[in-house]
């Protein structure tokens, strides 16, 4: 977890970073979560900020491309889930990743429970 907007609390961090190893531990997988202020730019550049990170922190296996980035952009309001291509048709699969977005992250981002809304996320 790298907490650039100060949003989480330490549980939550630790939390996150348990889930991170867990799965790294059982598939290999990586998780990485990132909170920043706002994105230079705005709401529209928010999505491409976050493949660009992605990308440059090469996340998950190099072979499997298995690999999720959660960004969050406070100022922007803005939630983007990178996935790598290795897991991209098992989160998207009948829209559970667009579910677990808007049905469990959305609502509690949105009365500004970050450590809610992040921590369904991962």
């Amino acid at each position: 977890v790298t907490d650039m907007a100060v949003i989480l609390n330490v549980k939550t961090t630790q939390h996150i970073n348990a889930l991170a190893e867990e799965l790294r531990a059982r598939t290999g997988g990586e998780l990485v979560v990132v909170t920043v202020p706002a994105v230079q730019g705005g709401k529209a550049n928010v999505k491409p900020f976050a493949t660009r990170l992605f990308n440059q922190w090469r996340l998950g296996d190099r072979y499997t491309n298995n690999g999720v980035l959660i960004l969050v952009s406070v100022g922007d309001r803005r939630i983007e889930v990178e996935v790598g291509r290795g897991l991209s048709s098992v989160l998207q699969r009948r829209g559970w990743l667009r579910a677990a977005i808007d049905g469990s992250m959305l609502p509690s981002v949105r009365s500004d429970c970050w450590d809610d809304g992040v921590l369904a996320g991962a």
